[in-house]
């Protein structure tokens, strides 16, 4: 919600220096642009900091998500019978799994859930 405040106060500045323009006093007219300058200024800055916290905590998020996903993989796969692992599968292929599988397992029904119980 912060983010998309941007936008809208951009198009107030942008209104206000419009009707500026419309002043017939030159030094008057660049007094009132400047200070208009300087709100877009303070507007550029709050929007590169709300947007930042904005991106990092979509980073979190995503990684928490991520990070519970492969748990919620690697339950079913722990509960195998220790032959599983010598006739089926391998190591390397359950870790590959893991891995790529992830964004697949929150976006679908996971296919390993019927395979694994």
């Amino acid at each position: 919600m912060a983010n998309g405040l941007a936008q809208p106060i951009m198009s107030v500045l942008i209104g206000k220096i419009i009707n500026v323009f419309g002043f017939s006093d030159h030094d008057h007219m660049v007094k009132e642009v400047s200070k208009v300058a300087v709100k877009f200024l303070y507007l550029a800055v709050y929007a590169c900091v709300v947007s930042f916290l904005q991106v990092s905590c979509w980073m979190v998020t995503g990684e928490r998500q991520s990070a519970r996903i492969r748990r919620l993989y690697l339950k079913p796969i722990l509960r195998q019978d220790i032959g599983f692992f010598d006739t089926e599968t391998s190591t390397g292929e359950v870790i590959g799994r893991m891995s790529g599988d992830t964004i697949l397992n929150f976006l679908f029904k996971s296919p390993w859930e019927k395979r694994f119980r």
